[in-house]
């Protein structure tokens, strides 16, 4: 993938909830454990906060793998759907527009 996601820093990440200061923040996930953000826990509370910053971590760690995956899967369907009148077309046209709605989303860059 060559867009802003190369250049975030490297997976994986991790949630730290350990630090010193008390403070909750999402971490490299080597040995190293680099704070890349912190994550407010006083305006959220504790538990919205570690939810948060847990599904911040999967989604980014599985994010790459699954744009890959999608990818795939399309380039592998696309010369099928192709074809009018297919029966492929007809059985997986919405779950593949979808597919590639969440593909373009994913390579979206929202600021």
């Amino acid at each position: 993938m060559s867009n802003e996601t190369d250049r975030a820093t490297p997976r994986p990440w991790a949630v730290c909830d350990d630090r010193p200061d008390g403070e909750l923040c999402i971490v490299t996930g080597d040995e190293h454990r680099l704070p890349i953000a912190l994550v407010d826990t006083q305006n959220t509370g504790d538990a919205q906060a570690t939810a948060d910053a847990t599904l911040i971590v999967r989604s980014v760690n599985a994010h790459d793998a699954l744009v890959d995956a999608a990818s795939a899967l399309l380039a592998e369907l696309e010369p099928e759907t192709r074809r009018p009148c297919d029966t492929l077309i007809a059985r997986y046209w919405r779950p593949v527009a979808a597919l590639r709605a969440a593909l373009a989303l994913a390579r979206e860059v929202t600021k």
